[in-house]
């Protein structure tokens, strides 16, 4: 009988043996591999060389009052002594574009000019400059579009308002612009923009503002006189913050380049292009203050994991995320990504970018210890498109004497009819279903296995 328990004690032993020998080291056990995927503009290397940027101004005598308004400051504001915010966007983006590309600048306006002879007459001689009647966006369009190729971008600089101009609503009524905003107006404008997409071209368009002199101000009356009260009541008073836009044409590449390169920063940029997900690289992520977790390191296509084979119970681990090589356009706001985590469970306590260094960090909170049901989550960064300017348009525009300085401040920062704009350049790309609001550029799988 004692025989048998040695046997079996023997035999026992020798199995606790070989599975001691056999069994492995959590940390080869499971996978090490921490991938991400990285945003990207989607069309792999660029071709050709940016040389040659066309620019249409806008030559209509409204853009004028981007330019009229410094005397007025010296009696309205105590920095009168600054150039012309229009004036300093314009000439900063020829400046950079001639040496930091070494490129050749055409000007249209009332006429062709280089970027030199442009520049001194805005300063000096503008009233020849901008003198006509009216102009239109989608003309604009079509001329600029009409000069991009492999190695052109067109800029089209304009306060893009919509308006068939004053003879036409002579006749039609004062209210047409706004009656006609959707079948006529905005049409115009999508059909140019649809064929700077058959072209195989996108747009970018940056908004800045201005202090503007209000008696250039053509809202959807067309600044004419008020036949109650016989004068314009907008007439040289200072306007605040008056927009005025640059509509980039051309391969998205450069589009992108020349805002990184060549531009002032803006706090609203239209882009007829997103960012798209791309290939995987490798990230770094460790724990914060706390040593938990075993990080596992088997070199196997399986998702990346931390082992755990002790119970914190309540205790909460917060782990510190950085992706490198993770590249965003300089006119992507970090307001307008979002981390966001497939298991509620976890949560994302803090993110920022790094533009300089193209890193991305973010802590990632873990729930308590015993109660991490799911293994596996996915952190998705996503980046959510701005295509809603309704914040920087304005519909109803009509002042009265009783209200015209209230009026002045309802204004600011604003103008008409915008957003018709950006529906129809969307409407071009996306067709009437329009883009999805959000995308994931970038996403990480890792595993959490607690024993």
């Amino acid at each position: 009988m004692k025989k048998i328990i040695f046997i079996g004690l023997g035999v026992l032993l020798l199995f606790y043996i070989v599975l001691q020998c056999t069994s492995k080291d959590p940390r080869e056990k499971y996978s090490g591999n921490f991938k991400v995927t990285l945003p990207t503009l989607g069309d792999g290397e660029s071709t050709g060389t940016l040389k040659r940027v066309y620019m249409v101004v806008d030559d209509s005598k409204s853009m004028l009052g981007y330019l009229d308004y410094l005397d007025m400051q010296k009696t309205e504001s105590s920095d009168s002594t600054k150039e012309s915010n229009f004036i300093y966007n314009i000439s900063t983006f020829l400046n950079n574009f001639k040496y930091k590309y070494n490129g050749n600048a055409e000007v249209c306006c009332s006429g062709k000019y280089n970027d030199v002879e442009f520049l001194t007459a805005l300063r000096k001689e503008r009233s020849k400059l901008l003198k006509a009647d009216s102009s239109f966006v989608d003309e604009l369009i079509k001329n600029a579009c009409g000069e991009v190729n492999d190695t052109t971008v067109s800029v089209v600089v304009s306060d893009m308002v919509l308006s068939w101009g004053s003879n036409r609503l002579k006749n039609e009524g004062y209210d047409f612009n706004r009656r006609d905003l959707e079948n006529g107006l905005k049409g115009q404008v999508n059909k140019a923009a649809l064929e700077v997409k058959t072209k195989g071209y996108d747009i970018m368009i940056v908004k800045y503002d201005c202090d503007f002199n209000g008696h250039y101000y053509y809202n959807n009356r067309e600044n004419h006189i008020d036949k109650l009260n016989k004068e314009h009541l907008f007439d040289y008073k200072l306007m605040r913050n008056r927009p005025y836009y640059l509509m980039f044409i051309g391969k998205k590449e450069f589009l992108v380049n020349l805002y990184n390169d060549c531009l002032e920063e803006s706090d609203f940029v239209y882009t007829s292009f997103g960012l798209n997900e791309g290939k995987e690289s490798e990230y770094r992520i460790a724990e914060k203050n706390t040593k938990r977790w075993t990080k596992c390191e088997a070199k196997d296509t399986m998702t990346g994991t931390f082992y755990c084979d002790k119970d914190y119970k309540n205790e909460v681990t917060e782990f510190e995320v950085e992706y490198d090589k993770f590249i965003l356009p300089r006119y992507i706001n970090i307001d307008s990504i979002r981390v966001h985590v497939s298991d509620r469970g976890f949560k994302i306590k803090e993110y920022s970018y790094n533009y300089s260094k193209n890193k991305f960090r973010y802590t990632l909170v873990l729930p308590k210890h015993n109660e991490i049901n799911k293994p596996e989550i996915e952190v998705q960064i996503i980046l959510k498109h701005n295509i809603n300017p309704s914040s920087i348009t304005i519909m109803d525009d009509v002042a009265t004497k009783e209200n015209v300085n209230d009026m002045l401040d309802q204004l600011n920062g604003k103008t008409w009819g915008f957003s018709a704009i950006i529906d129809a350049i969307d409407d071009a790309y996306y067709g009437k279903d329009k883009r999805e609001e959000s995308i994931v550029i970038s996403r990480a799988k890792i595993k959490f296995i607690n024993d």
